[in-house]
């Protein structure tokens, strides 16, 4: 049986705002095991006037090295999202964020598209919603996550989170400032 379980829950803490989906949970849009609990949450996002979002790095991402049928179907996906452009802002903010990630040694495992993601998130004071939370480290972002039960045969069942990370923008302030010094 699939389900969706939760202790805390992430979607009654977003209403009205503009979320940006990484990369992954795209993906997971079209994986055959956990589509609809996916989408399910997508779905509840929308129904409390939240607007999805993405950047335009998730769009190279999705489509580089994609054969002709795939990147269509994923350009059609794409459709249903709001686009953000990666700005020069974006890109200082990115490489911000790396020297202090660096300096509080959570840099491992983090790519350049997560700084970037990051930074779009930072700029645009929206919550990120990933699978990854690690890519999106604490302090710098924190939020509540909301855990997903699916099966993938008949014996076994999976379980993932998904989060909703929002930038902790007192905690960046403050890092920019002891930066300065």
């Amino acid at each position: 049986m699939l389900a969706i379980i939760s202790k805390r829950t992430m979607i009654s803490n977003l209403i009205n705002r503009d979320v940006l989906l990484d990369t992954c949970v795209i993906h997971y849009l079209g994986s055959d095991t956990i589509k609809k609990e996916v989408d399910d949450i997508l779905k509840r996002l929308i129904a409390n006037n939240n607007r999805l979002t993405v950047s335009y790095y998730t769009v190279y991402e999705l489509l580089r090295g994609a054969n002709y049928e795939t990147d269509k179907k994923r350009r059609e996906t794409l459709k249903n999202f709001r686009i953000y452009q990666i700005t020069p802002k974006v890109l200082i903010w990115a490489s911000l964020l790396n020297t202090f990630y660096r300096g509080c040694e959570v840099h491992g495992g983090i790519n350049d598209g997560d700084e970037i993601l990051a930074a779009t998130a930072i700029n645009l004071r929206m919550p990120i919603i990933t699978t990854n939370g690690e890519h999106f480290p604490r302090p710098f972002f924190d939020g509540p996550k909301e855990i997903i039960e699916y099966a993938r045969d008949s014996r076994r069942s999976k379980i993932m989170a998904l989060y909703a990370l929002e930038p902790d923008i007192e905690f960046i302030k403050n890092k920019i400032k002891e930066w300065k010094l």
